[in-house]
């Protein structure tokens, strides 16, 4: 099943709306542009209706499949592709039962092929006009809200098929196949999730089998009669006209078609087909268009176009997008059935997140469903319980999991932004809000009451982020963070990484080293990324990072604010931070979609997987400290590589320096670097074992410089390395805790010339003891 790109197909509409000057020429309020683009639809919908007049329902939408669909998926890619699927659907609600049908001829380019081409602008044309007007007409809400509902609008409008299928259906599956959940669906729908997809599939399958059928007799009767032996009447001239004209005829089928290929009972396949059918001509053409400007798509979930008990495959990939959606509108019928599935669907997903994320990490969740509490005050003597779905901990590192599985309401969906920000705040807003109270309780008090009473001490993490994790796809309101703190849907000063199953899924499956993974939760929650990187999908944005174009210039002062020993703060920074200029990320996904492709069998190209590109040094490093999990392996990972492609190579630069002057002279030489970002502050320094040190001396000897280095420098935590004269690593000392006066240490830096750094006033987590672990 093919898996659309959501930013590229949303991109598509550029080239569909070199019309819109026209309507907009000489139109200067909202009312009349909407007035225009209403009349063009007018307009375009009595030609559709025109153009398709005596051709068979089926016929046209069987060659606007093949129109906006590949082929196969060989050389498919997305952003090179001019279809759209959604304009098959808006041609199978405008075509009308035939009063007539035009004889067809072995001619079939001169009989079908431009009456599909104008078919297909048409539909585009109409489709960008609902779009447009959706976005003039969104009046109410603030900037911010309008922004994102005309956006979930768009995709909702536009996107078909855009999850890959494999794990869609596992997720469905996890939620819709449990026994006492398909009870309620046979009640309702007369089948279960499973039989759907059983009868989709067939559907397809017999789809493809007849055609290659077809083709295989037709080439078999050319080559053994020869080209010349085509005639109208001929078996050949039929195929032909089955193949290339009256291509219905090939590509439908009817209930006992599906019975056979399936095993199912008739009154199963009979449900699955009054379920996913949509008949032709129940719906007037401009109705047709007024009900998808409403969110009321009566194409929404349908795969076939139904007419006299035949049925043809319009857009199966539409039909699995909605199939959760179709399975949970029926059971809203029944009260009972619609709670027992929301509390089901709300365990599922909080498993299906965190069993993603274990395997994104690559270790078991620290803590799974934490009740916990503060502790008790003069002022809240007895707090309430509080519950974080998931909490994963590695030394200075916490990363607060909450999951959330509302769906948004139909409003939300067609386009009201203040229901929209409704939902969100429900969903995103009550998720991050969460997090932060965790987040906030492991900053200020070092620490929460666990529900039994005991103390979880979280006085060790300097680096917290939250991930919010919903079973919805929410488009655009899952990336703009800046919109959603505007929206007022997430604090200003709280901002969690919001991601959905589907894209968690196919980070996991991708499998990156873990440390990447907290990197591009830096990356994506640092306040530059979200205002500078325009993007329409998150996984767009997922493999920009790995290709290493992700990044951007922190505020400088607030850097130095934050993290006094870093570097000192000029006026040449600060120019350079702010002419950064807003990047528009075009469409990442295609060599992504290849890979999947390739894995699910769909294509038989050999396609590699997508990987982080980063310098071989510092990757060689990452993976040292990974193998065996050494202490601040994750953090320092990330830190390691943080700072962008040019930070990468200086960094590396100065290590293969250290081991060529060492190698030169014998003498002792090392490098000491302080990282910095937005996330904090970590010291590393690296040296080489002299000639005739064993590694235990050499680990003591760096050991002692690395407290030196963390205390001059008041980092939070720090990491030493040790190579061999050859370059081999020999071992790794993390040195984690908070900075504190000692006067140990303020002789030392005398003794050696250092000069002693000085920065802001110590917080009171500055007396927390010192965490010392070598490897």
């Amino acid at each position: 099943m093919l898996a659309i790109d959501n930013g590229a197909v949303l991109r598509k509409l550029g080239s569909h709306r070199t019309f819109v000057s026209q309507v907009e020429k000489g139109h200067t309020t909202p009312a009349e542009i909407v007035a225009g683009l209403k009349s063009r639809i007018e307009d375009r919908v009595r030609e559709f209706s025109q153009v398709s007049y005596g051709l068979h329902p089926f016929d046209v939408v069987e060659a606007l499949r093949r129109h906006e669909f590949p082929s196969d998926l060989e050389d498919y890619r997305e952003t090179e592709d001019p279809g759209l699927s959604v304009a098959i659907e808006l041609a199978a609600m405008l075509v009308r039962e035939p009063v007539e049908v035009r004889a067809s001829t072995i001619d079939f380019v001169a009989d079908l092929g431009p009456a599909v081409e104008r078919l297909s602008q048409l539909a585009h044309e109409i489709i960008s006009c609902i779009d447009l007007i959706a976005r003039h007409e969104t009046s109410h809400g603030n900037d911010a809200t309008a922004y994102l509902s005309s956006n979930l609008f768009s995709r909702m409008l536009m996107l078909r098929g855009n999850q890959y299928s494999h794990i869609e259906r596992n997720h469905c599956r996890r939620f819709l196949s449990a026994p006492h959940i398909e009870v309620h669906a046979r009640q309702a729908l007369g089948l279960t999730y499973d039989e759907a997809t059983i009868v989709l599939d067939a559907s397809e399958a017999l789809y493809s089998e007849r055609l290659e059928a077809a083709l295989h007799e037709l080439n078999q009767l050319v080559d053994t009669k020869g080209a010349d032996f085509v005639e109208p009447a001929s078996p050949a001239g039929y195929l032909l006209r089955s193949l290339y004209a009256e291509m219905g005829r090939l590509g439908s089928f009817t209930e006992g078609d599906l019975v056979t290929a399936t095993g199912l009972s008739p009154a199963i396949v009979r449900a699955a087909l009054d379920l996913l059918s949509h008949p032709t001509g129940s719906v007037e053409p401009l109705k047709v268009v007024e009900r998808i400007a409403s969110g009321r798509d009566p194409m929404r979930g349908k795969a076939y176009l139904r007419l006299d008990q035949r049925y043809v495959l319009v857009n199966t990939a539409a039909a699995t997008d909605r199939l959760r959606d179709t399975f949970e509108n029926a059971l809203k019928s029944n009260p009972r059935a619609q709670n027992s599935y929301n509390k089901w669907r709300g365990k599922q997903a909080e498993g299906i997140a965190v069993e993603l994320l274990e395997q994104i990490l690559g270790v078991p969740a620290t803590y799974t469903s934490l009740k916990y509490r503060s502790k008790p005050s003069p002022s809240d003597p007895a707090p309430e319980l509080a519950e974080a779905d998931a909490l994963f901990i590695f030394d200075s590192v916490a990363l607060i999991v909450e999951v959330k599985s509302a769906s948004f309401s139909s409003q939300a969906r067609a386009g009201d932004p203040v229901r929209l920000v409704t939902d969100l705040r429900k969903t995103v807003g009550h998720g991050a809000t969460q997090a932060a109270r965790l987040e906030q309780l492991a900053r200020e008090d070092g620490g929460v009451v666990s529900a039994d009473g005991s103390w979880l001490d979280l006085s060790q993490i300097v680096d917290v982020h939250m991930i919010v994790v919903s079973a919805e796809e929410l488009g655009r309101a899952a990336i703009d963070i800046d919109a959603l703190v505007r929206s007022g849907v997430i604090p200003e000063d709280t901002l969690p990484w919001v991601v959905s199953l589907h894209d968690l899924a196919v980070i996991a499956e991708i499998d990156e080293r873990p440390p990447a993974f907290l990197l591009y939760l830096r990356q994506r929650t640092s306040p530059q990324i979200s205002r500078l990187f325009n993007a329409g999908d998150e996984l767009d944005l997922y493999i920009l990072f790995l290709r290493g174009h992700l990044w951007a210039m922190a505020d400088p002062r607030v850097l130095a604010a934050k993290n006094p020993m870093s570097a000192h703060v000029t006026s040449g920074k600060i120019a350079r931070y702010e002419k950064q200029p807003e990047i528009v990320v075009q469409s990442q996904t295609d060599d992504l979609a290849a890979w999947m492709y390739y894995k699910q069998g769909q294509r038989s190209t050999p396609a590699p997987r997508p990987a982080l590109h980063a310098n071989r040094r510092l990757l060689e490093i990452v993976d040292f400290l990974i193998e065996e999990h050494k202490p601040g392996w994750f953090e320092f990972g990330a830190d390691l590589l943080d700072g962008g492609p040019k930070a990468q190579k200086v960094l590396a630069s100065a290590l293969d320096e250290l081991l060529r002057r060492a190698n030169a002279d014998g003498a002792e030489h090392s490098v000491a670097r302080g990282l910095s970002g937005h996330w904090g502050y970590s010291m590393f320094v690296a040296t080489v074992a002299l000639n005739g040190e064993t590694s235990r001396e050499g680990m003591e000897r760096m050991g002692k410089y690395l407290l030196l280095k963390k205390y001059q420098m008041r980092a939070p935590r720090a990491l030493g390395l040790v190579f061999s004269p050859s370059g081999q690593l020999f071992g790794a000392e993390y040195v984690g805790g908070s900075w504190k006066h000692d006067p140990d240490g303020e002789s030392l830096l005398a003794h050696f010339k250092l000069k002693n750094q000085r920065g802001a006033a110590l917080p009171p987590s500055a007396k927390r003891r010192t965490r010392r672990l070598r490897v």
